[in-house]
């Protein structure tokens, strides 16, 4: 294989793999923006209070 075709190669593999990275690195901020999320819908309101409901 003459060496432009080497680089051309190598290239296009890097690119690819970069691509992987960045799409990888994004999944994982979104699963720990959907956990941080989660965690907050879970907990209770600190300004509902019970003692003021008026049925």
């Amino acid at each position: 294989m003459s060496a432009s075709l080497m680089y051309l190669l190598l290239r296009q593999v890097l690119r690819m793999l970069s691509q992987l990275a960045r799409d990888g690195g994004a999944k994982d901020v979104e699963s720990r923006d959907q956990a941080h999320h989660d965690e907050e819908s879970s907990m209770p309101d600190p300004h509902h209070n019970i003692a003021t409901l008026q049925y």
